[in-house]
């Protein structure tokens, strides 16, 4: 059963993405807008849920063919080779038992968007920032050169 109340605003996360061309201007539009995330309660009774949304649920709702009447099966499988699988056991997009909330058309252009905006932020924005005994640090057993990575998390 759909909840119109949360179908709507799922539309109109698609839509202010298509308007702003941003994960981010959407979450922040989304939330400044009144929007947030389904409330339930838990097992235990406890409220759940109801907060702003943040980025990673927005890309997760903008990614997701749930909201076109699609389900993924064998999702586990979805990256591998699919002909090692048994056809049962193959990854495929197949169509759902719910009617969908956004129209097929809507939801390509928001993935053409996001497909675009990924292949804009490329190598120069991914920087590899050298550390100070970088080429300088040899392991005491081996002698190979010791070489790190730098990361946020």
């Amino acid at each position: 059963i759909t909840n119109d109340a949360e179908a709507a605003l799922v539309r109109r996360i698609f839509e202010t993405y298509l308007e702003t061309g941003s994960i981010r201007a959407t979450t922040d539009a989304i939330n400044a807008a009144g929007g947030r995330t389904k409330s339930y309660l838990s097992n235990g009774g406890q409220a759940r849920g109801g907060q702003l949304f943040v980025s990673n649920s927005i890309q997760g709702i903008l990614t997701s063919s749930v909201y076109i009447g699609k389900r993924e099966v064998n999702k586990q499988n979805k990256n591998k080779d699919q002909t090692s699988f048994k056809e049962s056991e193959r990854y495929q997009v197949v169509s759902a038992t719910w009617e969908p909330i956004v129209d097929e058309r809507l939801f390509g252009m928001v993935q053409s968007k996001i497909s675009e905006n990924r292949e804009l932020v490329k190598y120069d924005q991914w920087k590899t920032f050298p550390f100070i005994f970088t080429k300088r640090m040899r392991c005491l057993d081996c002698g190979a050169e010791v070489r790190t990575d730098s990361g946020h998390g």
